[in-house]
């Protein structure tokens, strides 16, 4: 039993990266050259004898094949030096150097975030020992190792790694991608056996509460020698022929040597009487590993049989091929046994040759009677693929307003049959097609070998119209809030974008803007409406509009009087679209501009007027309350202080003031009106009349036109 050994230096770490190529090291000449490796010495140094040293900051080494140490300064090399105190290092590839017989061993000094690996070199071996100084981390080689002899070989793995209470698991696996745990493996070492088929092998690393880490796969493989046979597969009676092999040196044999002898040395075979035979091929390569091979012989008696071949008709997929078919051999000798094969050399056969399903060139073979075999006749099977088309529209799916059209191509045919919403598209068969209609859109492909599918995809086109631009908005008052509404007809203009614009520069994309203006004058508003599938048919309105000021507020006067319990109607001035009074006390409806007051005291109240442009004006009125409908003051002092210098009659629930007048003491009538908002201001004939006491008279008309007459006195002094 012959045994390699494979070390592998492991750190716990973190990731890994790695990059294919060569660094060679000269050291005559103290050169480092690449191939697709980085190498970034940082101000590092190369001595003569193999010491590679980088420490500067932006030292890497990245490398993941193979090291060659050339040169005549390090022909024989004692000691390999690699220090490295910064960046990522990765060492993970053979070691050869030019002297193979001496045994190379080294350091690696290793600073932060290192990887560190090393592997077998034959007949050299690289044994590593790291000095950690921070997080690194082993990895086992992945190169193929073959044994040096058979039938028994093993392979001695082994895992090196720093710290405490560490446990190990070695797994194995047929393809590296499946991996299974070999029982009983648990320790840091393993001995494989190599088999014929190739296994690969890793070792799990678990310690601590954290620490979870798999080694790199190596693939363990018998290298056996390629027994492979060509020739012929029939031969006559007493006729010759050679077979060759891949690896020459082997020993051939006939299980049948009185139907067919062979040369043991040489292939040469010899038809000896009708029937088959089997001959074996077996050879050995140097390290002892043998292989083998058959190919069955038939041997005939007579002339060859006459094989005439036919090719079959192309055919679509996925349908199949009937190599068996009369029509295929037909004009051939009867009463054939046909065989087929998948090479000229008949050492294949074809495992269905009554469902061939992939193109190519066949081999077909007619045996007589007499067992006499044809010559191997070629047959091309061809199998047309089905097409794979793609309907696509250049200028998108959508029709962009009346009288749009768009261009449909198709792809990956010679022919196209159109369709719309499943129904054929008559007079159009080429890759184009001109649409002005919305609906699915389908496409059957057909090559030119005739092989047809439908398109593996459909195109539902829609249709965008322009749309109509039209906004409204709610009020139009200096420094309160304007609101501007879309009113655009957009339903069949799909998704739509919108642009205000106004010339007081605001701005806005919303549906229903607002903005505020802060001074009276004239505006303008624009709305741009944009379907986001056809930009083009853009449509915009502006309109023009006046922000006002708020009108200025009145006491409205003269007061408003009313009988006690009786309903009195209030005027409000009519400039409003909407009207608040409060306090609400009596009031029949507190937002009419004319609602009816019925009270049993004095109220004021506040009148809250909305105009059309939004802006609010809040008036006030004060309604006095009387137990009777005229009411006249019993004194007035006309002396010109502004207060109570006229005298006035004041009425409640009347309609019409039908007169009002005043008598001095001698009956002379010295002041008359019908109109309740004149006043006596204690004239006569412009005269101002003595302090004395006078008499006035009034005659009214109430609402429902009863007439009501009253007298008294009232004094005026000065």
């Amino acid at each position: 039993m012959k045994r390699i050994l494979i070390i592998v230096v492991a750190f716990c770490t973190a990731g890994h990266v790695f990059a294919q190529g060569t660094i060679k090291i000269t050291g005559s000449t103290r050169l480092v050259t690449t191939g697709g490796v980085q190498v970034v010495l940082g101000g590092g140094t190369l001595t003569n004898d193999g010491t590679i040293s980088s420490s500067g900051s932006g030292s890497t080494w990245i490398l993941s094949g193979p090291v060659i140490l050339s040169g005549t300064g390090i022909t024989a090399v004692s000691n390999l030096v690699i220090n490295h105190t910064y960046g990522i290092s990765q060492l993970n590839a053979p070691v050869t150097v030019s002297n193979t017989a001496n045994l190379v061993a080294g350091t690696i000094q290793l600073g932060n975030n290192l990887l560190l690996a090393s592997s077998q070199n034959t007949p050299a071996v690289l044994v590593v020992t790291g000095v950690p100084n921070g997080n690194v981390q082993g990895l086992m080689t992945s190169s193929t190792v073959t044994s040096g002899g058979c039938p028994t070989y093993s392979a001695d793995l082994s895992v090196n790694i720093t710290g405490s209470s560490l446990n190990f698991q070695w797994q194995r696996s047929a393809d590296s991608l499946s991996w299974s745990n070999v029982a009983g493996a648990t320790s840091s070492t393993y001995t494989a056996t190599v088999s014929s088929a190739p296994v690969f092998y890793r070792c799990n690393i678990t310690g601590g509460t954290s620490y979870n880490d798999t080694s790199k796969a190596v693939k363990l493989a018998f290298d056996l020698p390629d027994a492979t046979i060509s020739g012929v597969s029939s031969v006559l009676v007493g006729n010759t022929a050679t077979l060759t092999a891949a690896t020459a040196g082997g020993t051939w044999s006939s299980d049948k040597p009185a139907v067919l002898t062979v040369n043991s040395s040489s292939g040469l075979i010899t038809g000896i009487s009708s029937g088959s035979a089997t001959v074996t091929y077996t050879v050995a390569n140097g390290s002892g590993c043998s292989a083998s091979a058959t190919k069955l012989i038939t041997v005939g008696n007579g002339a060859k049989p006459n094989v005439v071949v036919t090719d079959p008709a192309a055919v679509c997929a996925p349908a199949t091929v009937d190599l068996t078919a009369a029509a295929v051999t037909a004009g051939s000798d009867p009463n054939l046994t046909y065989t087929y094969f998948t090479d000229a050399a008949g050492n294949n056969a074809l495992a269905t040759p009554a469902a061939v399903s992939a193109s190519g060139t066949y081999y077909i073979k007619g045996t007589n009677s007499s067992n006499v075999a044809s010559d191997l006749m070629p047959v091309v099977v061809t199998i047309n693929p089905l097409p794979s088309g793609v309907i696509s529209s250049a200028l998108g799916n959508v029709l962009c307003g009346t009288g749009a059209s768009l261009t449909l191509d198709a792809s990956g045919g010679s022919t196209y049959a159109w369709r719309r919403n499943g129904i054929a598209i008559t007079g159009v068969t080429g890759s184009q097609l001109t649409i002005t209609t919305t609906g699915v859109y389908t496409a059957t492909v057909t090559t030119a070998s005739g092989c047809t599918a439908p398109a593996t995809n459909s195109l539902t086109i829609t249709a965008v119209q322009k749309p109509v631009a039209d906004f409204s908005f709610d009020s139009y008052c200096i420094n309160r809030p304007v609101t501007f509404t879309s009113n655009s007809t957009v339903a069949a203009s799909g998704t739509v974008s919108y642009l205000w614009t106004d010339n007081n520069n605001n701005t806005s994309t919303a549906t229903a803007p607002v903005f505020t203006y802060a001074q009276a004058s004239s505006f303008s508003m624009t709305l741009k409406v944009t379907p986001q599938a056809c930009p083009a048919l853009a449509d915009a309105i502006t309109k023009q509009f006046t922000v006002e000021v708020p009108r200025v507020a009145v006491r409205m006067q003269p007061p408003s009087n009313a009988v006690i319990n009786e309903p009195l109607p209030l005027p409000a001035r009519n400039f409003g679209k909407a009207y608040l009074w409060s306090p609400a006390t009596g009031l029949s409806n507190p937002n009419s501009g004319t609602p009816s007051a019925t009270l049993t005291a004095d109220q004021d109240y506040r009148i809250q007027i909305t105009a059309p442009s939004g802006c609010i004006t809040v008036d006030s009125l004060l309604v006095r309350i009387y137990d009777n409908r005229i009411y006249v003051p019993t004194v007035f002092t006309p002396n010109g202080d502004g207060v109570n210098d006229k005298l006035f009659v004041n009425l409640a629930g009347i309609r019409q003031l039908r007169y009002f007048r005043v008598f001095n003491r001698f009956g002379k009538m010295v002041f008359q009106t019908t109109d309740p908002t004149i006043g006596w201001d204690g004239r006569f004939n412009n005269d101002p009349q003595p302090i004395d006491t006078y008499i006035w008279a009034a005659e009214v008309a109430d609402q429902f036109g009863v007439i009501t007459r009253k007298t008294g006195n009232v004094t005026l002094l000065r």
